[in-house]
């Protein structure tokens, strides 16, 4: 038989010795009760953005513009950011009923938060996602009211804006808002 101890002068005190408190009847003790629970964070993102992207284009080669617009808070005098786009198309074949064009992206301006006289403007500082940089080409079709777009040039076409066609001039548009956490304002 092995007995284990510790060797020492002082021993642990016992619920029988004098001086110890004893759980209340109820099997609780004299501690105060827990703090309720926390409610959960829902109080939102810090900020709303809102992205507006607005288009026009002529159906005969696909001449037009496209401006994306970037709005923290409904602060209208000052866009998060801003980018203006010329577009010009160039007749694609496509395996859809619809008029197809390969068009070329070119960065006519850019506003950004981050603008200073240190740093310039980058599409980098733009939340929006997937911008095209200057000279990219994209697939893009018409077709049934919507302006398409082949994202893998696979000939498979994806509804990218709703389209007002009236006397050959597409308007095409696109708008969403956003929980964003902005970064620190330079």
């Amino acid at each position: 038989m092995v007995l284990l101890g510790c060797a020492g002068g002082e021993t642990a005190p016992s619920l029988t010795d004098p001086g110890v408190e004893l759980p209340a009847e109820d099997g609780g003790t004299d501690l105060p009760p827990p703090p309720p629970p926390a409610p959960p964070d829902d109080a939102g993102p810090p900020a709303v953005l809102r992205i507006d992207e607005v288009g026009q284009a002529s159906v005969d080669g696909f001449a037009g513009t496209l401006v994306v617009t970037e709005i923290l808070d409904d602060r209208l005098d000052a866009p998060w950011c801003r980018v203006e786009y010329a577009l010009q198309g160039t007749p694609r074949t496509a395996d859809c009923d619809c008029i197809a064009w390969d068009v070329t992206f070119a960065l006519v301006a850019l506003d950004t938060w981050a603008e200073s006289d240190e740093v310039p403007a980058s599409l980098d500082h733009c939340a929006s996602p997937d911008l095209p940089a200057s000279g990219a080409v994209r697939a893009w079709a018409w077709s049934a009211g919507e302006l398409l777009y082949d994202a893998a040039g696979l000939d498979i076409w994806e509804p990218w804006y709703a389209v007002d066609e009236q006397d050959g001039v597409l308007t095409f548009t696109w708008a969403t808002e956003l929980g964003f956490d902005p970064p620190e304002v330079p």
